[in-house]
């Protein structure tokens, strides 16, 4: 008989300071979905005739659909039916219709962090876990995945780019954008500010704009750089909030004191210049709008780098600005997190590469993740007796929890199992079911339910075990793909194939 112990690998201090918490990331609600405590039996009810009868009647003596009793019974279950979904554990991800075909391919992959916190912990605690299930969680926070982008075919016939920040790596559909993002966040990175001493203006103001949010003067309407200057103010103060809400919130007075408020303010002006300025570049410029003048019509190469495809980390979605991108970003995102079919086989690639074996169960082909490819037990194989008889009680009652084994397979209640002989004894079962797991004839899922394969049929005519528990060969499979594997060397996370694709729609 093997060894019963494998010796754990030691821990990377290194590494385990960029992964993130595990605790958030594998939560033990993450069981598996074929659990009577996670899905209610998917077999349909069949009623019995004499259900059906009464049915029947109960439906004869209903009221009319225009009574007021209908119309009660109506209100009554929209109540409860919004009640049910205000309480549920599962998230409510809003529905965002998309307002016409989509110009870009967007892929969710899981960060190098999170997969790897992720992979540690499998092999760490030999648990198997729903793909499915690991997918929601990256999905579930933006620091835990990496956004791809990508121009379909149209939008490249339509001579459309993607344009990166050079200095931040935020990606936008058009070089303005960019431009007007450097401009309101790069105060310090690409242009310096400076206040210098100006003459006030002239001219008969009777009504002066203020700001309703910031409670600053802005400038009288008629004056000829009041455009200037409101785009300059919510640019500089206010680029959080769009830019019509604000137009909203600006207020208009009319007192003279506040003429002589706005005329005081103008005797300080600011003047931009650039922080690395070239010979040929102006010395300052006298407005944020001709500095972002300049940069567009001069500078867009060194701040704008156009592509077809990238990819940014999730933690920088909130700074995307509003656009057909970020639409497109959102509703893929929200329809990912309803149904992560294309992050879970891009999660299956990655998985692939790190030697992680894939099988799939039930009826429906549910897919697994484990660290650890299952085995069965051959006919003739024999183990030490409490081995055996640990193998007896899991067979005899399947799914059965890790935690009671001490209570109902050994018999030794919680108030007994200091006891030197039981602790031994627990102790023991302990290092078995190790020994199981780590083997490959046992397999634990994520809420801690344990499962021992039967025995293989002697006869392989009868054998029907297959039929609903189908075990995915992953060294065969590696060995027929070695060239799509290679191909896929840079990004692994795409290292599926159309059957992989099939099965895990099914699911």
């Amino acid at each position: 008989m093997q060894s019963q112990r494998m010796a754990p690998k030691p821990k990377d201090s290194k590494s385990e300071k960029t992964q993130p918490d595990l605790a958030s990331l594998l939560d033990a609600n993450l069981g598996p979905a074929w659990s009577s405590s996670n899905l209610s039996s998917s077999r349909p009810y069949k009623k019995k005739p004499a259900e059906q009868a009464v049915q029947r009647e109960r439906k004869d003596r209903r009221p009319p659909g225009n009574s007021p009793w209908r119309e009660n019974s109506k209100t009554e279950q929209k109540k409860f039916s919004s009640t049910r979904k205000g309480s549920s554990a599962r998230p409510d991800y809003p529905r965002k219709p998309r307002s016409e075909k989509s110009l870009y391919k967007i892929n969710f992959f899981p960060s190098h962090e999170t997969f790897n916190a992720i992979s540690t912990n499998l092999r760490e605690t030999g648990r198997t876990f729903e793909l499915f299930d690991l997918a929601s969680t990256i999905l579930a926070k933006p620091e835990r995945f990496v956004v791809r982008v990508s121009i379909s075919k149209d939008a490249i016939d339509q001579e459309k780019t993607l344009c990166v920040s050079k200095l931040d790596g935020l990606v936008f559909d058009s070089p303005e954008a960019v431009i007007d993002h450097l401009i309101t966040r790069g105060s310090g990175n690409i242009y310096d500010v400076q206040e210098v001493e100006a003459e006030p203006p002239s001219g008969n103001f009777p009504a002066i704009n203020k700001c309703g949010i910031t409670g600053d003067w802005l400038a009288p309407p008629n004056y000829h750089r009041y455009a200037e200057i409101i785009r300059e103010h919510h640019a500089t103060k206010l680029a959080d909030i769009a830019f019509d809400q604000f137009e909203k919130k600006i207020e208009t007075i009319r007192e003279p004191e506040a003429a002589v408020a706005w005329i005081e303010k103008m005797r300080k002006t600011r003047k931009y210049k650039l922080t690395r300025p070239k010979d040929n570049d102006p010395e300052n410029f006298d407005s944020l709008e001709s500095l972002r003048k300049y940069i567009a019509f001069h500078k867009s190469s060194t701040f704008v780098q156009t592509c077809t495809n990238t990819e940014f980390h999730g933690r920088f979605l909130e700074n995307l600005p509003p656009s057909i991108l970020k639409e497109d970003i959102d509703i893929t995102l929200e329809q990912q997190r309803r149904f992560p079919l294309d992050t879970a086989l891009a999660l299956l690639g990655r998985f692939r590469a790190a030697k992680f074996h894939h099988f799939k169960r039930g009826k429906k082909g549910i897919s697994y993740i484990s660290p650890i490819k299952r085995r069965r037990r051959v006919p003739g194989e024999s183990f030490s007796p409490s081995i055996e008889a640990l193998i007896s009680f899991v067979e005899k009652h399947p799914l059965t929890e890790k935690g009671s084994l001490a209570e109902n397979h050994l018999e030794i209640s919680a108030d007994k199992k200091d006891d030197p002989k039981n602790s031994d004894a627990i102790r023991t079962l302990a290092r078995d079911l190790r020994w199981l797991i780590v083997e490959g004839y046992a397999t634990e899922y994520s809420d801690g339910r344990l499962e021992i394969r039967s025995q293989v049929a002697t006869n392989k005519g009868k054998g029907k075990e297959n039929e609903i528990d189908i075990e995915v060969d992953q060294e065969a499979e590696d060995e027929s793909k070695d060239s799509q594997v290679e191909k896929n060397r840079e990004a692994p996370e795409e290292a599926s194939t159309d059957s992989d694709s099939e099965v895990l729609r099914q699911s």
